[in-house]
């Protein structure tokens, strides 16, 4: 086979292997749960469960409501505790809590307090 043949065949291969492999979908990252660092000077937790969690999601932005629900963990120390020891434990305490929020719909999965 002559050197000209040979890379034009490939070639070919190549571009056939190039055609191919854009034809796969390509993987697209989804932010599931978006956490943000909040004093807890600036998240009010909600009276009962279910219920509405109102923090700011920035530093610069106004406060809104996350729906908390029965699926919403509160964790304490490394450990998962009721959302009614969780509240008394916050009661006065000028701490960070990280409230890890759904984007798509709000429903918060999770806040960590200390």
């Amino acid at each position: 086979m002559k050197p000209t043949l040979r890379s034009m065949l490939f070639a070919l291969c190549a571009a056939g292997a190039v055609t191919f492999a854009s034809a796969e979908p390509f993987n697209i990252l989804e932010t599931v749960v978006e956490v943000v660092e909040a004093p807890s000077s600036s998240v009010t937790l909600p009276n009962s469960i279910p219920g509405n969690l109102m923090m700011p999601a920035c530093g610069t932005c106004a406060l809104k409501n996350y729906p908390v629900t029965a699926a919403t963990r509160f964790v304490l120390h490394g450990s998962e505790v009721t959302f009614t020891e969780f509240k008394a434990a916050m009661l006065g305490r000028d701490t960070l809590l990280g409230v890890g929020y759904r984007p798509k719909t709000g429903e918060i999965v999770s806040v960590r307090g200390p």
